[in-house]
């Protein structure tokens, strides 16, 4: 797609047309899916900067009451158009407080937003244990230092081939057991990690090859190494603060 074409598309809506992201989108939804369906006691979920609700629409048609919040108007509104029945929230990115009423919601999803995650903002997961009833999951993804991506990035950055100012600047900055421990000291007990996102492509991608790469993923086991994994999808359930 051209460059003068995709400045007319909400970007990320874009990237997930392309075959990387196509490949990111089945992994998140099959581990969403196979954590929320293990426990019939949710139904109420909140996807936190849930965009124009790649993961939102999906889970509302399968029955789950979903709310999407977002930084941006332009998405939500991209939501509305695809279904109503998703209640849609814009936030004010500088507000350290969602939207939501304490023990509002069955599960969270934050997915892809390292902006939230991994940027030292201890007040989210406090905010999404607050939303969560007890007992409740939190599905999140972060990306690893420690990956060869990890690496890479950081080479990258010495050699000025890339902006230190821009949104990658969020990117591969903790690690899986850096998020663990997060997650502990905010009142969740990690469940599992899977790993992904091992392809040597970029997040744009729309190689050919990339069923090799994700065949070569499944059957070496890479997905179950998350501590080296470039992307790690995490469910976590929510415990008392005082616990």
């Amino acid at each position: 797609m051209a460059s003068a074409q995709i400045d007319h598309e909400y970007h990320p809506d874009w990237l997930n047309t392309v075959a990387l992201g196509q490949y990111l989108d089945h992994v998140e939804r099959q581990f969403i899916l196979s954590t929320l369906t293990r426990d019939p006691s949710v139904h109420k979920l909140v996807d936190l900067s849930g965009g124009s609700g790649r993961i939102a629409v999906p889970l509302a048609q399968l029955g789950y009451d979903v709310t999407v919040t977002d930084v941006s108007i332009i998405p939500l509104r991209r939501l509305r158009q695809k279904d109503h029945s998703i209640r849609a929230e814009l936030v004010d990115a500088t507000t350290p407080v969602l939207p939501l009423a304490d023990g509002s919601v069955d599960a969270a999803l934050c997915i892809q937003v390292p902006f939230y995650v991994e940027d030292g903002r201890n007040w989210f997961f406090r905010e999404v244990h607050r939303v969560v009833r007890p007992g409740g999951w939190l599905i999140v993804t972060s990306t690893n230092r420690l990956s060869y991506k990890g690496w890479l990035r950081r080479f990258l950055l010495v050699l000025g081939r890339m902006e230190p100012q821009s949104w990658h600047r969020f990117e591969y900055v903790s690690t899986p057991v850096d998020m663990e421990t997060r997650l502990n000291q905010a009142g969740f007990s990690v469940e599992r990690h899977l790993g992904y996102n091992w392809a040597p492509t970029l997040r744009f991608s729309d190689t050919a090859l990339l069923p090799v790469y994700t065949t070569i993923e499944r059957l070496v086991g890479l997905d179950r190494i998350p501590a080296l994994s470039p992307w790690v999808i995490t469910s976590a359930r929510r415990m008392p603060l005082d616990a």
